[in-house]
């Protein structure tokens, strides 16, 4: 079961509306319905906490449906004892991080260097989407609240960019409403993308678990 199936089979579980779950996790009714519906098809794990947490589910169990954990640890008995559901989370996570550090790391074993310019439209197409859906936002505001042009936004946000426009710090910062920290974490996210395409080895899926479990890590050093 994807996520999509089980965050509308638990909503339908629990008798509560699409516009009731949006309200208890603080999304907006349109994206939680276009999540429902698999437009998104990885959706970011604060978001998943976040559904989870508005369906009074353990947040892992969303981690297991979703795949970013084993399956057998998503297939698991309610009967599964606590710790080893964290020896497995555990093992899954050291997992991933030994994929990440192959995949940055230099033909000199030193770390690959990443260029904070970097500008990766294919990653950023769907982050921002993503966001104005999560706000409530449509198109038209965002440029207004940004004061660009509206093809601008419709480029960004359709990944028809090779370059990075000059107003784009403007755009993320008062049409999408993202914080100084969150657009450093993007433009990391997006250097991340375009070193990992660079070496040409990877499958779409694991570079994007890489980023993923990078971004991930970031995040918690950031809040510790």
């Amino acid at each position: 079961m994807g996520f999509s199936d089980a965050v509308k089979m638990a909503r339908e579980q629990r008798r509560l509306s699409k516009a009731e779950l949006a309200k208890k996790c603080g999304i907006a009714p349109s994206y939680l319905s276009r999540l429902e519906s698999g437009a998104y098809k990885s959706p970011s794990i604060k978001t998943m906490v976040t559904i989870a947490r508005g369906l009074q589910m353990d947040p892992r169990d969303m981690l297991g449906l979703s795949g970013y954990v084993p399956e057998d640890l998503a297939d698991a008995k309610k009967e599964l004892a606590e710790d080893q559901i964290v020896r497995i989370t555990q093992e899954s996570i050291r997992k991933l991080q030994e994929v990440a550090r192959e995949a940055l790391t230099g033909p000199d074993n030193g770390p690959v260097a990443l260029d904070n310019s970097g500008f990766d439209a294919a990653s950023l197409m769907g982050k921002l989407v993503d966001r104005r859906d999560l706000v409530g936002l449509t198109v038209n505001q965002v440029a207004r609240r940004s004061r660009v042009p509206l093809s601008l936004v419709n480029q960004l946000e359709s990944g028809e960019l090779e370059y990075e426009p000059p107003e784009f710090q403007q755009i993320l910062l008062n049409g999408y409403g993202l914080s100084d920290q969150e657009v450093d974490l993007l433009r990391v996210e997006m250097s991340l993308h375009t070193v990992l395409r660079r070496q040409g080895t990877l499958s779409d899926a694991r570079r994007l678990m890489i980023v993923d479990v990078a971004v991930a890590a970031i995040r918690r050093d950031a809040s510790a």
